[in-house]
């Protein structure tokens, strides 16, 4: 497991971030190692544990600075419980970017985003993801800067004959696209693609659909 930190990591430094979880989740001591992240992946000895704090010290690097591969995902905004599923698994398969969006049939126009940022902190921890994915916030479906590198999830059996090099994806809300949303999503050169002829609710689309066009690139 990984330890995401928002500060630089170098030689003996201290640190509140992720405390508790260091030592009571994980139940680490002094003297032994946390993998700690922040653009590099660092292994880290514990010095010191204090009350609100911990002092760590860089043993060695293990990941280089790395430019992860671009993977957006805009989604009409879910109920919470939903909403927590999609942003672990997507986060798990490779998303990089959420844009999370009210469209015509968003039933959900807010989100905790303290509470959906801890829910991608530890899907990129446990996946040993060297990099955390964007949270966006909540938008306008026309706020979106939409072209043909956009792929649209739809119901409609009509589909591109571009099959990959799609680096975004949109999935529309509970109930589907509107016909406006989809008339304009076209407008702006966005292609169709299909994710088979099962009827799916909108999170287990959102992770088929960035698994299918990740593995495609």
């Amino acid at each position: 497991m990984r330890i995401f930190l928002t500060h630089s990591i170098s030689g003996t430094f201290e640190t509140q971030e992720e405390f508790h979880h260091i030592v009571h989740v994980m139940r680490k001591q002094v003297r032994e190692t946390v993998e700690c992240v922040h653009n590099e992946v660092w292994e880290c000895e514990i010095l010191e544990i204090k009350k609100k704090s911990i002092v760590l010290r860089t043993v060695r690097l293990v990941v280089a600075k790395n430019i992860p591969q671009s993977f957006q995902l805009a989604f009409g905004n879910l109920k919470p419980s939903r909403l927590e599923m999609l942003l672990e698994k997507c986060t798990e398969i490779g998303v990089t970017d959420f844009y999370p969006l009210i469209t015509s049939r968003t039933q959900y126009n807010h989100i905790s985003h303290d509470r959906s940022i801890k829910i991608i902190k530890s899907a990129a921890s446990q996946s040993l993801k060297t990099y955390l994915p964007n949270l966006n916030p909540i938008q306008l479906l026309h706020k979106l800067k939409l072209d043909d590198t956009w792929a649209m999830a739809s119901l409609n059996t009509e589909q591109s004959e571009r099959s990959s090099g799609f680096t975004r994806l949109l999935v529309g809300p509970e109930g589907g696209w509107s016909q406006a949303e989809e008339d304009y999503c076209k407008e702006c050169g966005v292609s169709l693609v299909s994710l088979g002829s099962c009827v799916l609710r909108a999170e287990t689309a959102c992770i088929i659909g960035s698994w299918k066009l990740l593995s495609a690139q």
